[in-house]
């Protein structure tokens, strides 16, 4: 879950501000298809794992639930009360921005990032957490691998991951500092911040 944050975007050359995140409870996930299948892609093994997640996170639930019927008013008052002043500065509108599909895995609600693919490495998919920026290249890398090992096998493509990710062993970064300041001030350098 993210906290109320302001965020500066541009998109073919347009600055956009944004303010959000605003939570929304959706069953729902493919365009076209209705809450009815929903139902009927439910299984019987389903249901005790949503119950157990549904009484054990009731806070979370309500809180999604509430979020999902919040009107642009409510939106309005909530930017006013986070950055004064600052609804009435610019021409503001809702836009619904995506949606995160949350894990329920073994009756528990899982907080991080699955990466699923196909058995025949056609298809692959990210469901859980929205991978932000701090974690997407790394969850990219991972998908790639498994829809298309062939090509890390390949030399050139071993020589371009290395240069792209130095470290690509996070127990290596987590587990070692030293190696860790290595690799954060060589980006550091290379995107210019330090």
């Amino acid at each position: 879950m993210s906290v109320p944050h302001l965020d500066l975007r541009v998109a073919d050359g347009q600055h956009y501000l944004l303010f959000g995140p605003f939570a929304s409870f959706k069953p729902v996930l493919e365009k076209g298809r209705g809450f009815f299948d929903y139902l009927r892609a439910m299984r019987l093994h389903d249901i005790p794992g949503l119950l157990n997640v549904t009484l054990e996170h009731f806070p979370l639930v309500k809180y999604l639930v509430s979020e999902t019927f919040k009107g642009e008013k409510s939106m309005f008052e909530e930017l006013e009360s986070f950055a004064p002043g600052l609804s009435k500065k610019f021409d503001w509108k809702p836009v619904h921005a995506g949606q995160r599909v949350q894990i329920i895995k073994d009756g528990d609600l899982q907080m991080g990032t699955e990466i699923l693919v196909s058995k025949d490495k056609t298809y692959g998919t990210l469901l859980g957490a929205s991978p932000g920026a701090s974690v997407s290249p790394e969850v990219m890398l991972r998908c790639l691998e498994q829809l298309l090992p062939a090509i890390f096998t390949k030399e050139a493509t071993r020589k371009a991951k290395k240069e792209i990710f130095p470290e690509d062993d996070l127990d290596t970064l987590a587990t070692n500092p030293d190696r860790y300041r290595e690799i954060r001030d060589a980006v550091n350098k290379q995107l210019g911040i330090v």
